[in-house]
């Protein structure tokens, strides 16, 4: 995942351009999306004829820029055409009827390692800090997620169980609404949502806020209601296609997020994580096939 300064830049400026797409009006990520899809081939496009072909004015695709936080079309448009030469933006490219297993199965992976990459690069390692630290030392963990987001709140539970701090994964909605307002001061709430707008995922969380409660959103996009809802905000970035859609990429970035903060953790109390984990493991060996059945 070794990438030159600049080369981060230039794709930290186009994610941003992606997590943004939510909080824009629809005419707004039409044209942002349209821009997106031309990638390097935007070279050489003048602003005149995005407005054309998406019934805008050259005035509408200045604004667009600098709501994106680009100086202007020319910046933004410099930005996509350095981003689609790279090897990351390469990595993605559409699964195809015709395709034969081979090459199904290589899109499907590379999807997956676009997925790690970017997000790699747009880690706020300030933010993992905050969340270690809220984690390692909350008298109460409630870990919130439905469908696929319910797995990764699984999978987070079960990884911190493994070093002595309990963390409850919820994904039925009335066990999520009773849990969060029982929450206080001191006790962290964790959410997971691809989108950032799954409103049992986001009451929950406002319902924790409200107690007390710090409050940590693991999501897909900027401007969301979940990151508004929360102190601490995570983010993945994932691009998809119909048959292998963005939050399929974006779950195993967020496995590997939650990997990565499991470790901070660990390393915040190096001594008691590895005795802890030393324990659990021994209380699972005695369900494995090569060792004693328990009496």
């Amino acid at each position: 995942m070794s990438t030159s300064t600049a080369d981060n830049s230039q794709l930290a400026a186009v994610l941003r351009i992606r997590m943004a797409l939510p909080s824009l009006t629809d005419k707004e990520r039409a044209i942002a999306n349209h821009m997106l899809d031309l990638g390097a081939a935007i070279n050489g496009v003048p602003i005149r004829r995005i407005a054309d072909t998406m019934g805008a004015s050259d005035a509408m695709i200045v604004k667009l820029a600098q709501k994106l936080g680009f100086s202007g079309y020319r910046e933004l448009k410099q930005t996509l055409v350095n981003y689609g030469r790279s090897s990351v933006a390469g990595l993605h490219r559409e699964i195809n009827p015709a395709d034969d297993a081979k090459l199904s199965v290589s899109k499907v992976f590379n999807t997956a390692i676009q997925s790690l990459q970017e997000t790699f690069s747009v880690l706020d390692y300030e933010q993992l800090e905050a969340a270690a630290k809220a984690i390692a030392n909350a008298s109460q963990r409630a870990f919130y997620g439905t469908g696929g987001s319910g797995i990764v709140a699984e999978d987070a539970s079960h990884k911190f169980l493994r070093i002595g701090l309990v963390a409850v994964p919820y994904i039925d909605a009335h066990l999520m609404a009773m849990s969060s307002g029982l929450l206080k001061k001191g006790d962290v709430a964790l959410g997971v949502s691809y989108s950032g707008e799954t409103r049992i995922v986001v009451d929950a969380l406002s319902r924790a806020r409200d107690s007390g409660a710090t409050v940590i959103a693991l999501t897909n996009f900027a401007n969301s209601a979940i990151t508004r809802t929360s102190d601490i905000v995570l983010h993945t970035t994932a691009r998809g296609s119909a048959l292998n859609n963005e939050s399929v990429a974006a779950r195993i970035a967020q496995l590997c997020l939650i990997d990565a903060l499991f470790v901070r953790v660990v390393q915040g109390d190096y001594a008691r994580s590895m005795s802890s984990l030393s324990r659990t493991m021994s209380s699972i060996d005695l369900f494995r096939l090569n060792q004693p059945s328990p009496r």
